[in-house]
């Protein structure tokens, strides 16, 4: 269970900055409603990811 918290946690900490990234280092110079969509899913995934990454109960 700890390598399972320990890669939620790590990948939505990586989607966080992944989104970050592409939130505000937009390549193509202009921002359409598809990639705005794109960075909101990416920080919906990232902050759930963690949250279950640190909410996860021991067993055993």
């Amino acid at each position: 269970m700890k390598i399972l918290r320990f890669v939620l946690v790590a990948g939505g900490i990586i989607l966080l900055v992944y989104g970050a990234m592409v939130s505000l280092l937009p390549q193509y110079g202009s921002i359409d409603q598809a990639d705005t969509n794109q960075t909101i899913g990416i920080f919906g995934m990232a902050v759930l990811a963690i949250i279950a990454g640190i909410f996860m109960k021991r067993r055993g």
